[in-house]
Order: C-alpha cells, then structure tokens, then sequence
C-alpha cells in the first residue's frame, strides 16, 4: 500500500510538472507569435483566454482522480532500474544488419565523377600540357558565356568521389562542387543546431568564391596573385556570414509570408563550420572555419605515401584559437573559455552563422532568442573569417585530397585517412604496387586485434566504412542500426570528398582508369550563377527596431493599465 501511495504521490507531481509545462509553453508559443505576426504586418490571433474560478476547481477536482489512477497505474507498470539504465550501443542496436543492409545504407549517397578538364572548359590544350602551366589562351563555350580569352592553367582535378552517411535526421552536412573560368571550387559544410546555415553556405558560398575571384586583377603566374586569392577568399566568407547573419538571404520562395522573417533568421540562429578548396591550375587554395580537414596524399620517391595537412581544426584545444580569444576578450579570460568551448557552449571557435555569439544581447532580447550565453559582455565571440593555406600540386607526386567533416576526424587520423586511400588507389591499379603502401596500416591493426576493409569502389565509401568499424560488420552494424537522436552520442554525421590528381588526357583515357570502379558521371561540376552573388539587403536592423518599438509601447500599456 505504501508503494501505491508512492506511485500516486509521483503521478501527481508529474501531471503538475506537466499542466505547467503547457501553460508556459502556450503563452511563450503566443508571444512569439504576436511578436512576430505583427513585425511580418499580420494580425494576432487572440489571446488564451483565462477560465472562470468554478472551471478551474471543478476541473481540480477531476483532476485529482486522474491523478491517483496515474500514481497506481505508474506503479503498475513503471520501467525496472535495469531498463531505465544507461545504454550502450550494443544494447540500443537490436538485431544485427546483414551485409547487404550495411551496403545499403553505406551506398546510398555515393557519387563518382570522372573529369576531363580539357573537354569541360573547351581549351585548346594539347594532353601534354594539361595540368601544366601552359600559356595558351581559351574562349569559354556555351549558352550565354562571354568571349573573353584569358591564359589557362588547367587543373590535374582527374576525379572525386563524393559520400555521406547520416547521424542526425535530417543530416547537417553539405557540399557544393562548381566550375569558374579555369578553375574548380570544392566545398564541404558541417551544420549544427540545424540544417539551414550549411543548405545556404552550400548554394551560395561557391558562388560568393567565384564572385571575388573573378574581381582581381589580371596577374595570373605572379606571386601577387597568391595574396590576392587569399584575400579574395577571406573576403568571400565574410561577406557570406554577414549577409546571413543581419537577414540577407531570401528564403526559399515557397515559404509563406507570414514566416519569411522566421525562415531569414534561422540560417543565422544555426551553424556551421566550411571547408573550400579553390584549385586553378597547380594552385591550390583551402580556405578553413571551424574543424572540418583537408589533406593531401603525397607519394614518396620509394612509394608509401605521407599525409600533408592544408589546414587546422579551429577550436580552442588549437593554441593559436585559444590564444586568439583571450587576445581579442582579456577582461573575460576566466569566462570566454569554459570546459573548452566557447562560452561554455560552442565547440568550434571559428563558424559561419552562430549568431548567438555575435549579436549584440540587446537584439537577441528584441527577437526572443532562447537566453544567451551566461558571461555574454563583448561580442562577437565567433568569427567566419577563415585560415587559408596555399599549397602547389606536383601531379607526379601528389595524388589526391581529402576534404571532409569533423565526423570522419572523429575516428581516423590524417595519416589513417591517407593510408586508407592510397590503398585503395593500389588496388584498383591506380598507382604501380608499393610494398609500403598501408603497411603501417596492417601493422596497427595487426596490434590492436583489428582489420581494415577494401571491399569499395567508391574512395568516400571506403573511407566511411572504415572510420565507422575498421572493416568489422559487427561494429558497424552496431553504430548504423543506432536511430536518431540516440546516434549522435556514439557518430556524427559524416562527409568525404576525395579529390584525385594526375594528368589529365582525351575522356576515353580519363574514363578507363575510373569507369571499372562503378557508376561515372561526366557532368562534375555546377556552372556558377554569379547573380547569386549580387549584394543582398540586410534587413536584421530593421526587425530589432520594430520589435523594440513594439516592446516598448506594450510597456507603456502595461504601466498606464497598472495605474488604473
């Protein structure tokens, strides 16, 4: 009996804990709405209206035998200790994936593109010059290009493979692949707190690249023209995170009126960190904010392979970020770090969007943003500025680049990463046999009790697999059956772009080394839109003024009705 009095005491305290979770959640879900219906020019709906005394405890009183069948039936059948336990992913995973389920869900997202860099850009380069430094000059074909000749470097892009396997739902990686003039622009966006900013970086940030490329001056070879793509390139995602952050990008045109301020907004509430390569001719340039990797594989003289990183995971476990921040907060030095995150909170020290870390807290109070961080006095916190490295491509040398997210990372090294696709390379006969190739890899494994698979097509594929269960079926079994939201506490989501070098010739040869690997596709790269790069307005002001407006005349109604 003392257990059902227990059972009917902790029903009780949860259907309260309950009755005021939607009574606070209704009222905050209908200010924000009047706030923002009425910014938008829409009217509110009417207010919740308060029952009478007599609902009220009428309504108690059913209440309360609602209440005592609750506590009875919590105790009838509430969960044992042992089910309510911390579980592991053994114990989340049910039954086992077959192989063909594995492959199922590793495959889905595949992609592989053969380029033939001579026949995308219509130059009038001979093999041998493809991927050298060439003088010759070209006319760029198509429907609704300008003629205008310029000198041509062709880049040793030969091929990539592209990949991604889903921890959240819906997943927050993105990527984007375009072609400018003679050049390529490659990117990989890792989202958080939601998908919006990484789907915007991945339709518009390319684009942003192009646009400030194609604005330098004409100094192709020099070394001038390195720093002025490295400027070019910083520029570009600055101008990019402002645009999202005060309100410029226009949302999908689907969206109702009555939601476009929400839909504006949410890319700059979420995040996301951004890799991008630009590639002309033999420079290449990666332009990094956040943690997502490039890599490249270089080829030793005796054959093994050595992993050369382009960039650095910008967080605060970086001594140079951790430096950065202390530096640019040093009356904060005890708060703007905190369990190595930024304000306690963010992982990365360097995002696009974010915006949390960047608007003033005046404004977040003005727009209802959930409650910022505590110790919040000298924005911006974050910035999307990014670290860009140049790097000159030896196509005898240098076979091919990594660009990925942070859940790759999370579970191989750069010189696993390496190792993984130079083996991959040598055995599709894509580079002579090395007895050193992935030797260093069988010896790891060899000591830890592991393996490693090579049983993929695609590059991408293969490196997935591998990060997620080192070729053993149980454990990847294990972490893919994992649903969300339960699978992002043992992966992330998981992004790979390898991108292989060499000399490129006429389709036919291009095609033969790749097209026994699986499905090719030719058309490799976007055209870029540079009207998507257009100045865009930044509206962010406007709103925080009507909403403080606003706010303060309902303070004026309120005091003046107090008085009555």
């Amino acid at each position: 009996m003392q257990r059902i009095l227990s059972g009917v005491k902790l029903g009780a305290a949860r259907c309260s804990r309950l009755l005021s979770s939607v009574s606070v959640r209704s009222t905050l879900s209908y200010n924000i709405h009047v706030r923002l219906s009425t910014t938008s020019g829409h009217s509110p709906p009417p207010a919740p209206t308060r029952p009478s005394p007599f609902l009220t405890a009428r309504n108690a009183a059913r209440l309360g035998v609602l209440t005592a069948c609750a506590g009875v039936m919590y105790y009838v059948t509430r969960p044992s200790s042992s089910q309510t336990a911390e579980k592991t992913p053994s114990q989340v995973h049910g039954e086992q994936l077959t192989e063909q389920q594995i492959n199922s869900i590793l495959k889905a997202n595949e992609q592989s593109f053969a380029v033939d860099m001579k026949a995308l850009f219509a130059a009038d380069i001979s093999d041998s010059e493809v991927g050298h430094k060439g003088v010759r000059k070209w006319t760029p074909a198509g429907k609704g290009r300008d003629p205008v000749e310029l000198p041509v470097t062709m880049t040793p892009v030969i091929a990539y493979h592209l990949n991604q396997v889903a921890s959240n739902q819906p997943i927050e990686d993105y990527h984007s692949e375009h072609r400018h003039r003679n050049g390529v622009i490659l990117g990989v966006f890792d989202g958080h707190s939601g998908t919006e900013c990484a789907d915007v970086l991945s339709k518009y940030l390319g684009v942003y690249v192009a646009k400030a490329i194609s604005e330098l001056p004409a100094c192709n070879g020099t070394p001038d023209r390195k720093q002025h793509v490295i400027q070019a390139l910083k520029t570009a995602f600055n101008r990019m995170d402002a645009d999202i952050t005060n309100g410029g990008i226009d949302p999908d045109p689907s969206v109702p009126q009555s939601e476009r301020i929400q839909a504006a907004l949410r890319p700059a509430i979420a995040g996301s960190c951004a890799i991008v390569a630009y590639m002309e001719g033999r420079d290449l340039y990666v332009a990094c904010t956040g943690d997502s990797r490039a890599v490249v594989g270089r080829r030793r003289v005796d054959g093994s392979f050595e992993a050369v990183p382009l960039s650095e995971d910008q967080t605060t476990a970086n001594p140079a970020e951790h430096a950065r921040l202390l530096e640019e907060h040093p009356h904060e030095r005890d708060t703007v770090i905190v369990r190595g995150r930024v304000l306690g909170g963010l992982m990365p020290t360097r995002a696009f969007g974010d915006s949390r870390y960047k608007w003033p807290a005046e404004d977040q109070q003005a727009l209802r943003i959930r409650q910022h961080r505590a110790n919040y006095h000298t924005p911006p916190y974050v910035t999307a500025e990014p670290e860009v490295t140049h790097y000159e491509i030896d196509p005898t040398a240098d076979k091919f680049l990594i660009l990925a997210t942070d859940g790759i990372w999370d579970r191989l090294s750069n010189e696993q990463s390496v190792e993984l696709v130079a083996g991959y390379m040598q055995r599709h006969a894509l580079v002579p046999d090395a007895p050193t190739v992935g030797a260093s890899l069988l010896e790891e494994a060899t000591r830890a009790g592991d393996q490693w698979s090579w049983m993929d097509d695609n590059a991408a594929t293969h490196l997935i697999r591998n990060a997620l269960g080192r070729g053993n079926p149980f454990m990847i079994s294990t972490l893919l059956k994992i649903q969300p939201p339960h699978s992002r506490r043992f992966r992330d989501d998981m992004t790979a772009n390898v991108v292989f070098f060499g000399a490129s010739g006429p389709a036919e040869q291009v095609g033969e080394r790749f097209t026994a690997l699986g499905s090719v596709e030719w058309e490799a790269f976007q055209d870029v839109d540079l009207k998507r790069a257009e100045p865009k307005r930044h509206r962010l002001r406007l709103w925080v003024q009507a909403l403080q407006s606003q706010q303060s005349t309902a303070g004026k109604t309120s005091m003046a009705a107090s008085k009555l």
